[in-house]
C-alpha cells in the first residue's frame, strides 16, 4: 500500500533540494536587481480609484448618473526607455516617484446607450494629472476667442496637481470652426532638465466654453525613437531565426502526426484532453480582464452582445494555435511511447485527476525544486554577463505582469495563465522537441540544448525578462533556464518541467506583491505560489494516512 510512493524518491533528491533551497535563496535575494519596480503604489484598490475620478468630474461638472467605471493600469514605454537611457535607473525611478507620466491609472467611464464617455488619469501619490470627455462633432457648445479658451485651459492647469516649478510655455495652438461651436486646442511644454534635455508636453482642449481633455506626455527626442527602432531590428532577426526553427518543427510534427495516425499510434484522447485543459485556462485568463474588455465595450452595444462577441472571437482566435499544440502533444507522446520511456504517464495521471497518484506528488515536489533552481541560474546568468558586458535592466512592471496587477482576481489570473505558458511551452520544447532529438541523434546534450537556445531566442522581445541590454542577453539568459528544463526533463519527466516552469513565473509574476509589503498582498502572492505544491501535499498526506494505518 506504502511502497509506491516510497519507490518514487531517488537518493539524488535530497541533493536536489539541498540545491534548489540554495538556488531559491540566491534568486529571491535578486529579485530587486533582475526585476526592479517603479517606486509607486502599483495596487491601489480600483474602488478608491473610481471614487476619487468620479468626483473630480462631478466637480467640473459633467453628470455621471449611471456610469459605471473600471480602472487599468499603463506604462507608457517609450518614455521609461527614454529615462532610462538619459537618466540612468535610479534617477529615472526618483522622478517616476514625483510625478512624470510613465506609470498612470486610467480610469474609464461608460454608461449603456450613451455615446458620450470619460477617461480620468491617475498617477499614484499625485492624484488625477488628467482627464477626457468625448464631444461629438456636432455637438452645440458656444464660441469664445482664442484668448478666453487660452485662460480657461491655464486655469484648468492650475487646478491639477503637476510641475509648478517653472512656469508653462505654449508651443502651439490649433482652432477647430464646428457647426456651432468652436474648438481650441493648446499645448504647452514644461521643461524638466535642461541637460539632457526633458520636457514634458501638456495638451489642453476646450471644446465650446469649457474644457474637455486635458493630457500630459513626456516630449521623447526623434533621436531617441529611431535608436530604438534601430535595436528593435536586432531583435528582431533573432526572432525571425528562431520562428524560422519553429515553422520547421511544425511541419516535422504534422508528418510524424500523419505517420503515427497511419500507424495507429496516436491517443488523440490524452492530447485532447490536455488542449481542452489548456482552453479553458485561455478563456478563464481573458474574462479575469474585466478593465480591458470594459475598455473595448462600445457603449451603444449591450454588454452581453459585447461579452458574447468577444467570447466567440477570442475562442476561434484560438482554434488554430489549440490545433497545433494538439499535434506537437499527440506526435510527442507517439514518440515517447515509442521509445518506451514513458515521462508522459505522471502528467496523463494529472490530466486525469488522480491528483492522489504517487507519481504526480513526486512531479509537484521535485518540480517545485527545480523551479528554485531555474530561478538561481537566472540570477547567475545574469551575474556572469554583468561580470563581461555592460548591462541595463528596466523598471517594471512591464509586460505579462499586468496580467495579474490589472486582474479582476490577480492570484486567478496569475494561475491561470501561467499555467497555460508552462503546459504549451514545455510540452512543445521539451515533449517533443527534446524527445524527437534524443530518438534521432542518440544524443541527450543536443535534445536539451537545441531546444533551450530555440526557447530563448522567442523569448528575445520580452522586456518584462532582464536584461533591457544587451539585446541578445535575454536570448542567452532564457537558453540557461531552458537547459535545466531539459535536464529536468530527461532526468524526471514532462509533469516536472511543466510544473518547474509554472513555478518560476510564478516567483516572477508575483514578485510586485512581494515587495508591497501589505500583508493582505504578501500572503496572496505566498498561496499563489505555493499553488504548484498542492499534488505534493495531497499525494504526501494520502501516504503518510496510509503508512499510519498500516504501522497499526
Amino acid at each position: 500500500m506504502i511502497e509506491p510512493m516510497s519507490c518514487c524518491f531517488k537518493k539524488s533528491d535530497l541533493l536536489l533540494a539541498v540545491v534548489a533551497a540554495a538556488a531559491g535563496f540566491y534568486f529571491f535575494s535578486s529579485l530587486a536587481v533582475l526585476w526592479p519596480l517603479a517606486d509607486i503604489d502599483l495596487h491601489i484598490e480600483p474602488s478608491n480609484l473610481i471614487a476619487a475620478s468620479r468626483s473630480f468630474l462631478e466637480s467640473r461638472g459633467f453628470d455621471l448618473t449611471g456610469y459605471k467605471a473600471r480602472s487599468r493600469l499603463t506604462v507608457n514605454e517609450d518614455a521609461l526607455d527614454f529615462l532610462e537611457i538619459v537618466w540612468g535607473l535610479e534617477r529615472t525611478r526618483q522622478e517616476i516617484k514625483k510625478g512624470l507620466p510613465v506609470f498612470h491609472h486610467t480610469v474609464f467611464f461608460k454608461r449603456y446607450g450613451s455615446p458620450e464617455t470619460f477617461q480620468v488619469t491617475v498617477y499614484p501619490g499625485v492624484g488625477v494629472i488628467g482627464f477626457y470627455r468625448n464631444v461629438r462633432k456636432d455637438d452645440p457648445g458656444g464660441t469664445i476667442t482664442r484668448d478666453a479658451a487660452r485662460a480657461r485651459a491655464r486655469l484648468c492647469l492650475e487646478q491639477l496637481p503637476g510641475p509648478k516649478n517653472a512656469p508653462l510655455r505654449e508651443t502651439g495652438y490649433e482652432k477647430h470652426g464646428r457647426p456651432d461651436r468652436t474648438d481650441y486646442t493648446f499645448t504647452f511644454e514644461h521643461l524638466v532638465a535642461e541637460h539632457p534635455r526633458v520636457a514634458l508636453n501638456t495638451t489642453v482642449t476646450v471644446t465650446g466654453l469649457s474644457v474637455t481633455a486635458v493630457e500630459r506626455t513626456l516630449d521623447i527626442p526623434s533621436d531617441i525613437l529611431e535608436q530604438k527602432r534601430r535595436k528593435r531590428a536586432r531583435e528582431e532577426f533573432l526572432i525571425a531565426s528562431g520562428v524560422a526553427v519553429a515553422a520547421a518543427a511544425t511541419v516535422l510534427v504534422f508528418l510524424l502526426f500523419l505517420r503515427y495516425l497511419r500507424q495507429g499510434g496516436i491517443r488523440l484522447g490524452k492530447a485532447g484532453r490536455c488542449v481542452a485543459v489548456i482552453f479553458v485556462l485561455s478563456c478563464l485568463t481573458v474574462l479575469l480582464q474585466t478593465a480591458y474588455m470594459f475598455m473595448a465595450w462600445d457603449p451603444l452595444w449591450p454588454w452581453w452582445i459585447f461579452i458574447f462577441r468577444h467570447v466567440v472571437f477570442n475562442s476561434v482566435g484560438e482554434l488554430l494555435p489549440l490545433l497545433l499544440i494538439l499535434l506537437f502533444i499527440a506526435a510527442g507522446d507517439a514518440l515517447d511511447r515509442e521509445e518506451g520511456w514513458g515521462r508522459g504517464e505522471s502528467l496523463w495521471l494529472l490530466l486525469s485527476g488522480k491528483f492522489f497518484a504517487p507519481s504526480v506528488a513526486i512531479a509537484s515536489g521535485r518540480g517545485f525544486l527545480v523551479g528554485l533552481i531555474c530561478g538561481g541560474v537566472m540570477s547567475g546568468g545574469m551575474a556572469v554577463l554583468r561580470m563581461t558586458v555592460p548591462v541595463r535592466v528596466s523598471l517594471q512592471p512591464l509586460g505579462f505582469f499586468f496580467y495579474a496587477i490589472n486582474s479582476a482576481v490577480p492570484s486567478l489570473s496569475t494561475l491561470f495563465f501561467f499555467l497555460k505558458i508552462a503546459f504549451i511551452e514545455e510540452l512543445g520544447y521539451r515533449f517533443f522537441g527534446g524527445t524527437w532529438l534524443l530518438s534521432k541523434t542518440s544524443h541527450k546534450w543536443l535534445a536539451v540544448l537545441a531546444p533551450a537556445v530555440l526557447y530563448g531566442l522567442l523569448h528575445t522581445s520580452m522586456r518584462f525578462l532582464p536584461p533591457e541590454e544587451p539585446f541578445w542577453g535575454r536570448a542567452a539568459v532564457l537558453a540557461l533556464v531552458g537547459c535545466v528544463w531539459g535536464w529536468a526533463f530527461f532526468k524526471y519527466d514532462a509533469l516536472t518541467v511543466v510544473l518547474s516552469h509554472f513555478t518560476a513565473d510564478l516567483f516572477i509574476f508575483n514578485w510586485p506583491r512581494l515587495a508591497s509589503g501589505r500583508p493582505d498582498l504578501v500572503t496572496a502572492a505566498v498561496l499563489t505560489i505555493m499553488v504548484p505544491l498542492i499534488p505534493a501535499f495531497l499525494g504526501g498526506g494520502v501516504w503518510l494516512f496510509r503508512r499510519a494505518k498500516h504501522n497499526r
